[in-house]
């Protein structure tokens, strides 16, 4: 039983490699069929018959050649044409923030040299202007207190020459004044 176990084992792996290589010259069998219909062979061409460059195919050579070298040509000049209007466009970008940068540097120098200035109008010459003007109000002050002193001084002048006019006048009506005071005053004890 196990050699027809065997056997029947061996036979049928058999069977499958019978299977598998009749499926293989099948498979061969039709491409050579079909192939010399999709792709016919190419026959050798005989070196006497190969067909020598004439004018014309030097010539159909060149325009093809002249014609990739026009378009390639082509394709750098527009790419350096895009590269130079970039670089321009750049250029003029760039100018126009170093303007704007120069002119706000501009004005802070102006602001910076305005307020320098300031300071130092405001430091000397109206520090000068305030002492000349408390000089003038000093002046001015003194000037005044002289006047109302030399008013009061006149006022005064005037009440004692007035006083002593009466005096004058009391002691001489009376006659007895200066004799008996002895002091010139014109009293009385």
């Amino acid at each position: 039983a196990a050699k027809t176990a065997l056997s029947s084992s061996s036979s049928s792996s058999s069977n499958a490699e019978t299977k598998t290589t009749n499926t293989n010259t099948n498979t061969t069998n039709l491409l050579t069929k079909i192939l010399p219909t999709i792709h016919p062979p190419k026959t050798p061409q005989l070196p006497s018959t190969l067909k020598t460059d004439t004018h014309w195919d030097f010539t159909l050579k060149e325009m093809a050649w002249l014609s990739a070298d026009f378009q390639s040509e082509r394709k750098r000049q527009i790419s350096q044409a895009k590269k130079l209007s970039n670089a321009i466009l750049q250029y003029h970008a760039t100018l126009a923030t170093k303007k704007a940068r120069e002119r706000a540097a501009f004005e802070a120098r102006v602001r910076r040299l305005g307020g320098r200035m300031g300071r130092s109008v405001l430091k000397g010459y109206w520090k000068k202007m305030e002492r000349v003007v408390e000089y003038k109000q000093k002046l001015e002050g003194e000037a005044s207190r002289r006047r109302e002193m030399d008013r009061r001084l006149v006022f005064l002048v005037r009440q004692t020459e007035k006083y002593g006019e009466r005096l004058r006048m009391d002691d001489g009506v009376g006659g007895v004044g200066t004799e008996r005071n002895g002091s010139g005053m014109g009293g009385t004890e």
